[in-house]
């Protein structure tokens, strides 16, 4: 047994040793209370700007701060890259608890001190906990920085003779992100963690320098190409104010913000890191009921829906209703089917004759779901499926003989492609609207052909939607 305990320590020991400096270290400064986040619930709140633009630069080089949109937009896509880095915690940026932070009046302060590590008042802890509903952790998720700088500098092009120089102009964006993680049972931050992208761009324009070249000399296509100076390109020196007002033009445009901002969210939460060879105690909260394993991907969300859908057939509309369920994939795919009915008939008309129709249609559906903030939601996708058309003569105008016109049908295969708006929370109760345009394939009866259903459609939807984080 001793033997084996001593092996047992140099093996551990061994590993030890493998493990790069950076990460020992980073381990070493981790709270212990990070092991609590372990298959915990956190709330994310939405994206809060704490620049100060009371003294915003007069030149714009300070962008504007974020609409309620994109704060929603920027809290999944911080829950997005928590998962990337973590699957044993479950951040959540919509739901009641989020909806509940969300609306704290003073949220903004309440950032500012955990970002500090400053314990909040009594009765700020207890309004939050009031409305977490069982989730302990909070992150504030806060936007620090967002500054644009520029820059010039000229120097002779090689191999010009001192005829051409190169005029540098850059623009680079710096933002300042950073993330505190507040615990609600001890009334702590626990976890904080920054970072400072900067983005740059460059671009280069050659300019004559004002030197002739020598009479006889060969001119060079450089010197061909490049642009004639004007008074400021002459001065020795380049001043950046002037440079901007004069060649603004030559400076290349601004880094984007939001790809800067979206690649840096993962290193937010580089320094949580969970060692998995050391197995550690599940903390206790109302939301443990499952095993881990059940948590480490967020619930599919479920929609069940009614759609109002009309189009026109003939000359008069053609009102169906559809009914059908759809399951939200990987957090934009949206999949699913229903059945599809005319819930009256209408009438056509062909060779005099008036016939009633009714339509009946088995569906798959497939969409991308674009969430536009907390409420908001765009679909595009489309409609596949198979169905009948099944029409008589009408009995307004009956037989002479008195006999009972016969029931006739046609199969049709179907494909419908839409864009819907939907508004609601993501759990809970929606409505849309909608267009669509819609194909019926393998129509052959004369009667249907010569009334084949318009091309355009508009619908109207209530759904209700659970599950999912």
């Amino acid at each position: 047994m001793k033997k084996f305990s001593a092996s047992l320590s140099f093996i551990m020991l061994l590993n030890a040793s493998c493990v790069s400096a950076p990460i020992r270290m980073r381990r070493v400064q981790e709270p212990v209370q990070l092991d609590a986040i372990r298959s915990s619930d956190m709330v994310i709140t939405p994206l809060m700007d704490l620049r100060n633009l009371k003294n915003a630069p007069l030149d714009g080089s300070t962008p504007p701060t974020f609409s309620d949109q994109q704060r929603y937009f920027y809290a999944s896509s911080l829950r997005d890259a928590i998962f990337s880095k973590r699957q044993d915690v479950r951040p959540h940026s919509s739901g009641p608890a989020f909806d509940w932070v969300a609306r704290i009046e003073n949220l903004r302060e309440l950032a500012l001190k955990a970002n500090q590590k400053s314990p909040l008042s009594n009765q700020d802890a207890a309004l939050i906990k009031s409305g977490l509903n069982g989730f302990r952790f909070v992150v504030f998720f806060t936007f620090l920085e967002d500054q644009v700088s520029y820059s010039v500098q000229k120097e002779p092009k090689k191999n010009s003779q001192g005829l051409v120089n190169d005029h540098t102009y850059q623009v680079s964006r710096k933002l300042g992100l950073n993330i505190a993680i507040w615990d609600s049972e001890k009334n702590e931050t626990i976890f904080t963690s920054s970072v400072s992208p900067i983005s740059s761009s460059k671009r280069s324009v050659a300019i004559k320098s004002g030197n002739r070249p020598a009479r006889g000399t060969p001119v060079r296509d450089d010197y061909t190409a490049a642009e004639d100076p004007d008074k400021l390109d002459r001065s020795p020196t380049m001043n950046l104010d002037q440079e901007l007002k004069a060649h603004k033009e030559r400076f290349p445009d601004v880094p984007a913000r939001e790809p800067l901002l979206l690649a840096n969210l993962p290193k937010l939460f580089d320094g949580p890191v969970y060692d998995r060879t050391n197995p550690q105690s599940e903390p206790v909260t109302s939301n443990n009921v499952k095993s881990v394993a059940d948590n480490d991907q967020p619930k599919e969300n479920t929609r069940t829906e009614l759609t109002l859908k009309s189009t026109i057939m003939g000359i008069l509309p053609l009102p169906t209703i559809f009914i059908g369920v759809a399951t939200l994939k990987n957090r934009f795919l949206r999949l699913g089917g229903g059945i599809e009915f005319t819930p009256k008939g209408t009438l056509i008309d062909h060779d005099f004759t008036i016939y009633e129709v009714w339509n009946g249609c088995l569906c798959l559906s497939a969409d991308i779901e674009w969430e536009l903030g907390q409420k908001n939601r765009i679909q595009t996708g489309s409609y596949f499926g198979a169905g009948v058309f099944s029409y008589s003569e009408s009995d307004i105008m009956p037989r002479v003989d008195g006999t009972k016109p016969e029931n006739q049908g046609d199969g049709y295969l179907y494909r419908a492609t839409r864009v819907r708006y939907l508004r609601g929370d993501r759990n809970g109760a929606q409505f849309g609207i909608g267009v669509y345009q819609h194909f019926y394939y393998t129509l052959n009866r004369p009667e249907l052909v010569a009334n084949h259903p318009a091309k355009w459609g508009i619908e109207l939807t209530l759904a209700v939607a659970s599950g999912g984080s």
